[in-house]
Formats: C-alpha cells, sequence, structure tokens
C-alpha cells in the first residue's frame, strides 16, 4: 500500500485511515476487492487464460492470483467462468 500512499502524497497509515473512514475497510482490503471484480469481469467477458488475466492484474505468480481469488469468491477462476458461462447462457439462451 505504500506505492499507493506514496502516489497520492501521504502516508500509508494515513491511506488506511481514509480508507477506514470512507469503506469501512483497511487500504489493501479496497485494493484487492478492485482487483478481483477487475478479475471477474475479465473472466467473465473474454477468452484470456487464468494466467494471463493474473499477469494483467500484475500477479507475478498464477497460483497467487487463483488463491486469492478462491478466498474472495469460493471458488476457482476456472469454475467462477465455467459458473459463469453456463449461468449466462441460462439467461440468455442460443438462437
Amino acid at each position: 500500500m505504500s506505492c499507493y500512499a506514496h502516489q497520492l502524497s501521504i502516508t500509508p497509515v494515513h491511506l488506511n485511515r481514509i480508507c477506514r473512514i470512507v469503506a469501512a475497510r483497511m487500504a489493501s482490503e479496497v485494493v484487492q476487492d478492485y482487483g478481483i471484480g477487475l478479475a471477474k469481469r475479465y473472466l467473465t467477458h473474454t477468452s484470456y487464460s487464468v494466467s494471463e488475466i493474473a499477469f494483467l492484474l500484475s500477479f507475478e505468480h498464477p497460483g497467487y492470483f487463483a488463491r486469492l481469488f478462491r478466498q474472495h469468491t469460493s471458488l476457482s477462476p476456472t469454475a467462477f467462468r465455467e459458473q459463469t458461462t453456463r449461468h449466462n447462457l441460462s439467461e440468455n439462451p442460443p438462437r
């Protein structure tokens, strides 16, 4: 979080204080939630592999990305994509 604080010209402690006031979460949680949201969009709307998505989101190791994704969603990225695809097909069947 220090890189974000530095870009904002504030201290990491102040960044956490602001995030707690605005979002009732720590700065690291806000950033993780944002990244997981992006990952969900990539998985739902692109054909990028899980590894490609991990690298797009600046993860050095796809395994760490998959582990973090599972912690937040209770599904692996692949299972999330399959579930989302099935759900979208049931809502919008091919014509």
